[in-house]
């Protein structure tokens, strides 16, 4: 999920201050036209490279995890 967010991100612009203010449309169709139209077409590795131009990853994962517990606040 943190790959797909981050691919998201960086193709939808906008999309943190429209989901900030509760309007998840742009990550929704972000989601629609990279994963829920081609799940049949691909297995999920496959899926995973397809939308985010690289194979899967928990780079990701852990940076947002650093970022949540380990920042400084």
């Amino acid at each position: 999920a943190s790959q797909l967010y981050a691919s998201a991100h960086n193709q939808v612009e906008g999309l943190d201050s429209e989901m900030e203010e509760g309007d998840f449309s742009g990550l929704l169709r972000w989601m629609q036209k990279n994963i829920h139209h081609q799940g049949k077409r691909y297995q999920p590795p496959e899926l995973i490279r397809v939308a985010t131009g690289e194979t899967l990853s928990a780079d990701y994962h852990l940076a947002h995890l650093r970022q949540r517990y380990l920042a400084s606040h």
